[in-house]
């Protein structure tokens, strides 16, 4: 902060590259979460026993924590997105305020 008020240290647009390069990870990583989801639930047809009940259920346990975690990755990055929308806003609105101003006054 200085005297006059906050300075944003990150431009708008690099929040929002910033966003959309998370989300396009976001979207591989989830694609290759589904093809190893396909393949431990395809071990059903070859793969009995104790040993391949235990696997499938500790991986359905990581299953659900990566859905979450994956869950909350996107919620961070829309607010991501969201925050860059709100900066853009009040700047602009904060541009055009001194427009406004008269400017007949002296100080």
């Amino acid at each position: 902060m200085n005297g006059n008020g906050f300075v944003l240290k990150v431009s708008t647009s690099a929040m929002r590259e910033t966003a959309d390069t998370v989300k396009s990870s976001l979207d591989l990583i989830r694609g290759a979460f589904d093809k190893l989801d396909t393949t431990v639930s395809h071990t059903i047809g070859y793969w009995e026993g104790g040993a391949a009940d235990f696997h499938r259920s500790t991986y359905s346990g990581y299953k659900d924590r990566f859905a979450t975690a994956m869950r909350r990755i996107d919620e961070q990055v829309t607010d991501l997105g969201v925050m860059a929308g709100v900066y853009e806003k009040t700047e602009s609105s904060n541009t055009s305020l001194p427009a406004d101003l008269p400017d007949n006054i002296l100080i």
